[in-house]
């Protein structure tokens, strides 16, 4: 293990008790919907690649067991540096499978970046791309891979270029291993995956998620995303980024778990966004608001006919928008523009969430305990702003207690047409 989490065993029993934290794993989570999902579509990317829950769920029991076989143990860090493919989400979840801790890496890392990143939490897997967008990246990880101690396994994506060496491609292998016999041993408590913050205050801060967290976040920014209509004949166009940032990752859980198909755009190249939201009939765009009116530009710059989209929806953050900006972006777009908010400190994107009514977001108080403090740092009475302080009630890696935001709110209990009865 790359940490060693030290848990009060006596609160441990308590949430136990209280039910705050259960035994299942973001593994449970995954195969119970795999398999009430089996034939319908959960990934498609731009590569004409799309596939079903049951496929994924298949291509990535039989990844899992060869990264066993080539001594991956869990609470091994395997490192994801993937372009927006389909075959990011047979790594992702083969990660679970094997219990292994994911360390998703954005691909504009370089051969430097990638060696402080993965020597950081002793990376003991590689798997990549062998090329994308002029960038050899095989050569790119033979090239380091002397300077990083720990690394003794690499599987390479050869989707847009052979591979140019013996190295195991994950097609090779999905098509010559078996999936997995049994099921590897795994607690929820322990480390399954590792994000940071995008460091706009500074340095980074990275967040250690445990198998429970992560299932947690899920059943959030599941909630979330119901709020803003999505359920599991949508189609999710998710234009946040991806990599160690917590926003394409967190939004992408949650609407995994209502069903819906997700279509994992990340961030960057507009036209393609375009393309994709238009070719798979995106019915929820989730990004933040000012790539929104971005895109919405854009559409009107192409003469692209917004009745041709499909979109209903659209949830987003990440970054201060206004009330104007929300108007624009729904006459622009011809949706229902819905407000997310997280910090990667207590998970990432679904603490809390505007719902259809729009007179606040609801903060998720199961998971989250809120207050607001004044300028004298004392309880502010209902309904007047001063700062938000967020203690975590069910956040097992990483656990914090009366958490400054440093975010103006204030907060009521009143009513909400809703119907929602978390605080606003």
């Amino acid at each position: 293990m790359i940490t060693d989490l030290k848990i009060n065993e006596e609160k441990k029993k308590e949430y136990y008790e209280k039910g705050y934290w259960t035994h299942d794993t973001i593994r449970d989570v995954w195969e119970r919907q795999a398999q009430a999902n089996a034939d319908k579509e959960y990934v498609a990317d731009d590569q004409g690649c799309r596939m079903t829950y049951g496929e994924v769920d298949d291509a990535a029991s039989r990844l899992a067991a060869w990264l066993v076989s080539q001594g991956i143990k869990p609470g091994d860090v395997v490192t994801l540096q993937f372009p927006n493919w389909a075959e990011f989400t047979i790594a992702y979840v083969a990660c679970f499978k094997a219990g292994a801790v994911i360390q998703s890496l954005a691909r504009n890392f370089n051969g430097a970046d990638l060696t402080y990143a993965m020597n950081l939490v002793e990376s003991r897997a590689y798997i990549g791309p062998t090329s994308f967008h002029g960038v050899d990246y095989e050569q790119q990880i033979l090239g380091i891979a002397g300077d990083i101690p720990t690394l003794k396994v690499i599987a390479l994506v050869d989707k847009k270029a052979p591979k140019q060496t013996d190295l195991p491609t994950v097609a090779e292998i999905v098509a010559t291993t078996e999936p997995l016999a049994e099921k590897v041993p795994v607690e929820s408590d322990q480390v399954a995956c590792l994000l940071s913050t995008s460091g706009t205050t500074g340095k980074p801060t990275v967040a250690a998620y445990t198998r429970e967290d992560l299932d947690n976040w899920t059943e959030l920014t599941a909630r979330s995303l119901a709020l803003a209509g999505i359920d599991d004949t949508s189609v999710v166009h998710i234009a946040y980024g991806y990599g160690l940032f917590t926003g394409g990752m967190g939004v992408h859980y949650g609407a995994e778990r209502l069903g819906a198909a997700v279509v994992p755009a990340s961030g960057g190249n507009t036209q393609r966004q375009l393309t994709l939201m238009e070719d798979f009939g995106a019915t929820a765009l989730c990004c933040t608001p000012s790539y929104a009116i971005n895109l919405a530009e854009a559409m009107q710059e192409k003469g692209v006919d917004i009745s041709r989209m499909q979109l209903k929806t659209g949830v987003f953050g990440a970054e201060p928008w206004s009330e104007s900006m929300r108007t624009r972006i729904e006459k622009m777009l011809h949706i229902q523009a819905h407000d997310i908010y997280g910090l990667t400190e207590m998970m990432g994107p679904g603490v809390a969430m505007e719902c259809e009514a729009k007179q606040g977001l609801h903060i998720w108080e199961d998971a989250f305990l809120p207050e607001i403090l004044d300028e004298k740092q004392q309880a502010a009475p209902e309904g007047e702003a001063g700062e938000l302080v967020i203690t975590t009630l069910v956040k097992r890696g990483m656990p914090l207690l009366r958490y400054r935001t440093h975010d103006i709110t204030c907060l009521t209990h009143a009513p909400c047409p809703c119907g929602c009865t978390h605080a606003r």
